[in-house]
């Protein structure tokens, strides 16, 4: 089942990669953002949670490493992760959470280029989040099934009726 969440998420993940975002960091901020929103979070006018922030995104304020960047810019590999109830929201949880659960094939043949497509259409997300899903999801539904056991050794033979038809 594709849910709005998974829209959304991905929908994030390739607005921030379109925006030079590394695609790690992507990720995990698309997820953090998904969820927040999911949750019902409010955000405060700049962008950031209300959440304190965790002990790792402080200690990467005062980096001596990003005083070197220009005030807004970004210094490749120098980030931490944005947390959750101070659980770090990362790539490899974007990956186990959207991609896992959609099926990897699925979410990189079908659904990440319709998203792409979406975003270069400067298509927003309130414009595709329903018609994307309706598109996308399988428009059968099962009526009845009916399971036969031929012996205690053989597999179980499953019929399925989609719809009313033997499938």
């Amino acid at each position: 089942m594709l849910r709005r969440f998974d829209v959304f998420a991905v929908y994030n993940f390739v607005k921030n990669v379109s925006k030079g975002m590394p695609v790690s960091r992507a990720k995990g901020d698309a997820l953090w953002l998904a969820k927040h929103v999911a949750g019902g979070r409010r955000l405060k006018v700049g962008g950031g949670a209300l959440d304190k922030p965790s002990p790792a995104v402080e200690a990467a304020k005062h980096c001596a490493c990003k005083k070197a960047a220009p005030k807004g810019e970004m210094i490749p590999g120098l980030f931490a992760w944005k947390e959750l109830s101070g659980i770090p929201q990362t790539d490899a949880m974007y990956d186990r959470e959207i991609i896992r659960r959609l099926g990897q094939k699925f979410y990189e043949e079908t659904f990440l280029p319709r998203i792409q497509n979406a975003i270069t259409k400067k298509q927003k997300y309130e414009e595709i989040r329903d018609s994307l899903r309706e598109e996308l999801e399988p428009t059968a539904t099962l009526q009845n099934y009916q399971i036969f056991l031929a012996s205690e050794d053989a597999p179980v033979s499953l019929k399925i009726r989609v719809d009313g038809e033997e499938a």
